[in-house]
């Protein structure tokens, strides 16, 4: 009976012993970027607190330096390989990257006729691969060289879960060695020599608004040492500020989901204010429900150090 009603829906069921298995499922859990968002992200700015960014021509060197080379993108016969986030902030640094035996270059360019886009997605949907001169306007790359320094990636500290950042140590033509790091604007404060006074509220502001922040810090050594020295004392250059859309059909599905009585709820390690301000435009939470969320600051040694957050309209 169950499998004729389902017929009618025009929902074919090869399984039949699944539809008993199906009826007890009251709670349906879903990831954030790539399945409620979509998976492709674009650059909104570059905000350095005192003033943001939408053009990578307004951008200070230092900070650009980082925008070129804090990243684990690879290039191999033409092809640009690696994470979305990434590829977006390698492209919006407008740089080439390029190899001598073993040894890693980044060089930063303006280049005027750049139609490169994230064309083919890899075995990951977290991953990308772009062909970087693969739509021109014309059949030559209009490229005019920046006077900026060509440099060298000495070592690459992987992205760490834990640590939630990703750091490189880079020399320029002169010798300068430099330690660029970009990760989770919680984790990157603890590195910070000194943190910027509206810090945490920018990055609240951001968070309540959906979008996606990086941290984006840097020093200049002598040289490098460890990853926990090279990864101290940095300087904050700004946040680096990614928007990712909701999917078309999500909030149908999240109102299809509660109309059924089925709960959804959502999974992610992004910001907890991206993720409130995700399920809040999709239907997932009442736009007027207050949210309450814990924070455990660094030095936590029990429940009763949790500080507690809400968000609500007046917020």
């Amino acid at each position: 009976y169950a499998r004729g009603q389902l017929l009618k829906k025009k929902v074919n069921t090869t399984d039949i012993s699944r539809i008993n298995t199906a009826g007890e499922v009251d709670l349906v859990v879903f990831d954030k970027t790539g399945t409620l968002t979509e998976l492709g992200v674009d650059i909104l700015c570059f905000d350095t607190i005192k003033r943001s960014f939408e053009k990578i021509e307004d951008i200070d060197t230092v900070a650009r330096m980082a925008l070129s080379t804090c990243h684990y993108v690879v290039e191999l016969d033409n092809q640009y390989s690696g994470d979305i986030l990434d590829m977006k902030m390698f492209l919006f640094s407008q740089s080439k990257i390029f190899n001598r035996g073993n040894r890693r270059f980044v060089e930063m360019e303006v280049v005027n006729k750049y139609h490169a886009v994230c064309k083919e997605y890899g075995g990951k949907e977290d991953e990308c691969t772009v062909f970087f001169n693969a739509e021109t306007s014309s059949s030559s790359t209009s490229v005019e060289q920046c006077p900026e320094d060509t440099l060298e990636i000495l070592r690459i500290y992987d992205f760490d879960l834990y640590l939630k950042r990703i750091s490189v140590v880079v020399k320029n033509n002169e010798g300068r060695v430099f330690v660029f790091s970009k990760g989770a604007p919680d984790s990157m404060r603890s590195t910070l020599r000194s943190v910027p006074d509206s810090y945490v509220e920018k990055v609240r502001d951001y968070g309540l608004e959906g979008y996606r922040v990086l941290t984006v810090a840097y020093r200049e050594a002598t040289e490098h040492g460890s990853r926990e020295t090279d990864e101290s004392g940095l300087e904050f250059l700004g946040f680096l500020v990614f928007a990712n859309k909701l999917k078309e059909e999500t909030e149908k599905v999240i109102g299809e989901l509660r109309e059924a009585e089925l709960r959804p709820k959502m999974c992610t390690g992004d910001n907890i204010l991206t993720a409130i301000s995700v399920a809040k435009e999709c239907g997932m939470i009442d736009k007027t429900t207050p949210v309450l969320f814990p924070v455990l600051e660094e030095g936590c040694k029990s429940v009763h150090d949790v500080e507690w957050f809400c968000v609500a309209d007046e917020d």
